[in-house]
């Protein structure tokens, strides 16, 4: 698994402006800009925070091989709750 968090503006820029991104929610909660399951960005207080789990061709290969492992998507909510606590994202901008 590789897992992203940026406050580059750019990068949240580009995320943005994705094909199919949409509106959504986040794992917590919140309201998030939502690319696909594993890849959103979330307002922030002291600034937008990009999150993204990717999963290499291993996982997907042994995922293969090995239903009992768990889905991508299982990786994601800690990966969020960590990165919003590392990066003082705990509550949303103000609109």
């Amino acid at each position: 698994m590789t897992y992203t968090a940026s406050r580059d503006p750019l990068v949240i820029a580009a995320v943005k402006k994705s094909p199919g991104t949409t509106k959504g929610e986040a794992p917590d909660g919140r309201e998030a800009d939502v690319v696909d399951p594993q890849r959103m960005v979330l307002p922030c207080a002291q600034g937008d925070l990009y999150l993204a789990v990717d999963s290499g061709l291993q996982y997907l290969e042994a995922r293969k091989r090995h239903s009992d492992l768990p889905a991508r998507s299982t990786y994601f909510e800690p990966f969020v709750k960590s990165a919003t606590k590392t990066f003082g994202c705990g509550t949303a901008a103000r609109s």
